[in-house]
């Protein structure tokens, strides 16, 4: 897709919101497609999210593909004390990990969390389109202090089966706080927030018609 096309798209969608227009944002938005060949559905993620925190959540400071210590953050945003990076998840799994694309999953979901996590003022949101389920180990929903340890040890080592992490992940993973969960609809547009708590009652609900 051309730029000018990309254009047509964002409009379209800001149209529908409520939201004034950030100018910035969509700016940064069509340079970074154009130099970084990024995803069209990833694009338009990031200008509803990112016109998501910074009018319906009120954060003063609102920006995409922000470095976050070695990590890129999808949409990164800042209010007051509080800092946060969102990471979209469209669960697309490559090709030669087909056959074991829930492990896959799983790892991509910790190596982020401990990525962002050596930032520890920066807080941790993931966000998936309203047709996927999300993939986050129900885990690092919980509290630090209701985590499973071996539980944790098991999500390390899957980890480790596709990235290389730190040897003291564990210990990190413990730490790590997951903000919330975000669920959006470009088609609508539409952002839905979930606490864990609640993302894990759903996640969970979701997984017992599986059983």
């Amino acid at each position: 897709m051309d730029v000018d096309s990309l254009r047509l798209d964002i409009d379209g969608l800001i149209s529908k919101l409520s939201y004034p227009k950030d100018s910035n944002l969509i700016s940064r938005a069509i340079a970074l497609y154009s130099r970084k060949n990024i995803p069209l559905n990833h694009v338009l993620a990031e200008v509803l999210l990112g016109h998501y925190l910074r009018f319906e959540r009120g954060f003063e400071k609102v920006d995409i593909e922000r470095s976050v210590g070695r990590h890129s953050c999808d949409v990164y945003a800042e209010g007051g004390s509080l800092r946060i990076c969102v990471e979209i998840e469209f669960n697309f799994v490559p090709p030669q990990y087909a056959s074991e694309a829930s492990e896959y999953l799983v790892a991509r979901h910790v190596k982020k969390v401990l990525s962002i996590s050596s930032c520890p003022e920066v807080l941790i949101s993931f966000a998936y389109p309203r047709y996927c389920v999300p993939s986050i180990p129900i885990d690092l929903l919980r509290p630090p202090s209701a985590r499973s340890i071996d539980r944790l040890r098991e999500l390390v080592y899957i980890t480790r089966r596709y990235f290389p992490i730190d040897i003291d992940s564990v210990e990190a993973l413990r730490r790590a706080c997951v903000h919330s969960i975000m669920i959006f609809d470009v088609a609508k547009p539409r952002v839905y927030e979930l606490t864990p708590q609640t993302a894990e009652v759903l996640i969970t609900l979701y997984d017992a018609f599986l059983l």
